[in-house]
């Protein structure tokens, strides 16, 4: 948090940070208190949820989301802001010249992939589809947040909020930023289920094509 505040202390006037969370066991919740934060706790498991729930909490003109781990780093975010004006949406996007990532080959592999995959099966103009980086003008937020997302409760709710973005005519600009491995936790990848669910939203988005076609 205290990064997060020492880069954008002379950009943003009024900042809320968030954190949504589902229930940690250590003592997560009273440090991100005691330092000012808003703490959500969801009310289902799953990223997906989070996600959506931190999107209906939050109140300002803009939101940034982003892991808490530190593989967002913080210091990307005034490139963020700047092209916001410009847009609707911005994208931190690590497979591009200027941007990076410090995963394993395998997982860099696997998530180029699935990004090719999305943007040619499902004709999306976007690169990197499955990243959490970003930063939405509320009102983005407020028109998709009309719609359900049914059966999307985990990490496939990143492609699936750029599907609605897209398909309502929001403009999407993708911007190069270096993805780092987790600094602090454990990671909760778990190869199978992420595979299930990536091609699962896929089958799904597939029978409903003709809503992303604007």
């Amino acid at each position: 948090m205290q990064k997060i505040k020492s880069v954008l202390v002379d950009k943003v006037k009024n900042l809320e940070i968030i954190l949504v969370g589902g229930g940690s066991r250590d003592n997560t919740v009273q440090v991100a208190q005691s330092l000012g934060m808003r703490v959500i706790r969801q009310s289902r498991p799953g990223f997906g949820i989070a996600l959506l729930e931190g999107f209906r909490a939050s109140g300002g003109r803009l939101c940034l989301t982003l892991d808490a781990d530190f593989s967002h780093d913080p210091i990307f975010i005034p490139s963020m802001l700047k092209e916001i004006d410009n847009c609707d949406v911005v994208v931190a996007f690590r497979y591009v010249k200027g941007g990076s990532s410090n995963t394993t080959l395998f997982r860099q592999l696997l998530s180029r992939l699935f990004n090719l995959v999305f943007q040619f099966g499902l004709s999306l103009p976007i690169k990197d589809n499955t990243g959490n980086f970003r930063l939405y003008k509320k009102g983005v937020l407020d028109s998709i947040l009309k719609d359900e997302f049914r059966e999307i409760e985990n990490f496939a709710i990143l492609p699936a909020v750029l599907v609605k973005v897209f398909a309502k005519g929001w403009l999407i600009k993708e911007i190069p930023f270096h993805y780092s491995s987790r600094k602090f936790g454990s990671s909760n990848f778990r190869l199978f289920k992420f595979l299930f669910e990536y091609i699962r939203f896929f089958m799904i988005m597939e029978r409903k094509k003709q809503y992303i076609i604007r």
